[in-house]
């Protein structure tokens, strides 16, 4: 009987192949099966991994997220808005904006070791000082090299202060023993108050000065002095005195007292 079984089995190729299929897919439907029970094993939560959010953890999530940017867009909208030319390289800060003054109502700051009279952001400020009002202007720093103003003396070869035309600045109507009276190159130290000098007959220079200060006569002095003479001779004064003298006849000394005033201070009285 056995015999007769393997040999139908070899007669009917396709009965065996059945039989093969059937066997195959017996094992082919364990193995799907171990397959799927591995796959449900790996979607389960590890045990170290966070677990899935309820409904109510999310939307309160949710809704701690949109406040967050709400927060975020209400802090910018009211946030200063930068211009076209934010971006580009700023110079050198004003001295308003350096020290801080944004409205009317910081009337004083200190600041550079001045004490400074603010009206606002726009308006120049003030430093009050003994003998001067210094005012400066709010947009540009207090020491700004490109806006420093350089005042230059123009002198001619002789040392004397030219004026506007190019020529030798001379004290008109004034003289000193006849001889002309110039505006020395030289300033009075600390002023733009330049010296008297005179030309001598030679062309010597000589400085004019008076004996009561020891010091040498600024052109002021010599203007104040023309104007108590009736002609311009500022060599009457006995507190004058130059190395002119010595060169010159001595002219008639007056007594300063009994010269009648003429100046701006008799004006003003």
């Amino acid at each position: 009987m056995e015999n007769s079984s393997s040999d139908e089995n070899s007669q009917n190729p396709v009965a065996s192949g059945n039989q093969d299929n059937r066997d195959g897919s017996g094992n082919s439907g364990a193995s799907n099966t171990g397959q799927t029970e591995t796959t449900d094993s790996d979607s389960a939560p590890a045990s170290g991994a966070a677990p899935a959010l309820t409904a109510e953890e999310q939307a309160a999530l949710d809704k701690e997220t949109d406040e967050e940017y709400d927060r975020l867009f209400a802090r910018n909208q009211y946030a200063k808005k930068k211009d076209f030319f934010s971006t580009a390289p700023k110079g050198p800060v004003g001295l308003a904006e350096e020290l801080g003054i944004e409205d009317i109502y910081q009337p004083l700051v200190g600041g550079h070791g001045q004490l400074f009279c603010a009206a606002g952001p726009e308006a120049p400020l003030v430093v009050i000082k003994d003998d001067a009002l210094v005012i400066h202007p709010p947009q540009l720093p207090l020491m700004a090299e490109d806006h420093v103003e350089e005042m230059k003396v123009q002198v001619s070869n002789r040392g004397i202060l030219l004026d506007e035309f190019g020529k030798e600045k001379r004290v008109a109507s004034a003289k000193y023993r006849g001889r002309p009276i110039f505006h020395w190159g030289e300033c009075v130290p600390g002023t733009y108050r330049s010296y008297a000098i005179v030309e001598a007959s030679d062309g010597a220079m000589h400085f004019i000065y008076d004996t009561t200060t020891g010091e040498k006569l600024p052109v002021d002095e010599v203007y104040r002095l023309r104007n108590r003479t009736h002609d311009g001779e500022i060599g009457k004064f006995p507190q004058l005195n130059s190395t002119l003298d010595i060169q010159s006849d001595e002219p008639e000394r007056v007594d300063p007292e009994a010269v009648t005033q003429i100046g701006i201070e008799q004006n003003q009285g």
